[in-house]
């Protein structure tokens, strides 16, 4: 039991500095475009924050361009 506590909480962490260090980029864009918005949900938001940002938060427009 307490191996599968371990692994929870490192999951759990992993996602959100996964998270921080995504926001964190300087050429990501955000869904809303308000970086300390999705900061604070990440932060505060226990496991559902994380994975809200990371599923829906993120946008993709920068991928589209060419170089």
């Amino acid at each position: 039991m307490p191996a599968l506590v371990a692994l929870v909480l490192t999951m759990h962490l992993s996602l959100v500095v996964w998270a921080i260090v995504d926001i964190r980029k300087p050429d990501r864009e955000v869904l809303g475009g308000n970086k300390r918005r999705w900061l604070l949900v990440v932060v505060f938001g226990n496991v559902i924050g994380p994975l809200a940002y990371l599923l829906f938060g993120r946008t993709f427009e920068h991928a589209n361009k060419r170089l």
